[in-house]
């Protein structure tokens, strides 16, 4: 595969035809596999496209062809189906999430799962719990007031 070229295609065949170990770092947020429709916004938006399932086959994909570590970004329900990874990272996210809105308690994290591999080093250790300030205009202003 020519590198610094965007290729275009189903992304499970083109994951097939990249060498293991061959990207250094692999970030990845693929569909959770909820079949998620907003219903709750003034605007109605339509369901994610392929996102019935979560992709295990190309989620194995990413961590074979990562060589020093792969994140892979998931809900909580997700981890049972994933590879068994080094770490799992709390992303705290600070605003609630998508799901249930009347049985679920509002999740504010998302799961992060981390795949170090053999050339995987970190610079400094870093802790597994990730927190971000709250995104949108009404926060912003808030804080710059």
């Amino acid at each position: 595969m020519e590198i610094n070229k965007i290729h275009q295609g189903d992304s499970l065949e083109l994951l097939k035809d990249i060498p293991d170990n061959s990207i250094d770092l692999v970030i990845t947020d693929p569909p959770y596999g909820m079949s998620f429709q907003s219903n709750y916004r003034k605007e109605k938006h339509l369901r994610i496209e392929g996102d019935n399932e979560l992709p295990i086959e190309a989620i194995k994909h990413c961590v074979r062809i990562a060589k020093k570590g792969c994140y892979i970004f998931c809900r909580w329900d997700n981890l049972k189906d994933m590879p068994k990874p080094k770490s799992v990272l709390c992303w705290v996210k600070n605003n609630w999430s998508m799901g249930d809105l009347e049985h679920e308690h509002g999740r504010q994290w998302e799961a992060i799962c981390f795949y170090a591999k053999d050339e995987h080093e970190f610079i400094k250790r870093i802790p597994d719990v990730i927190h971000c300030e709250r995104t949108g205009i009404i926060y912003t202003l808030q804080r710059s007031l």
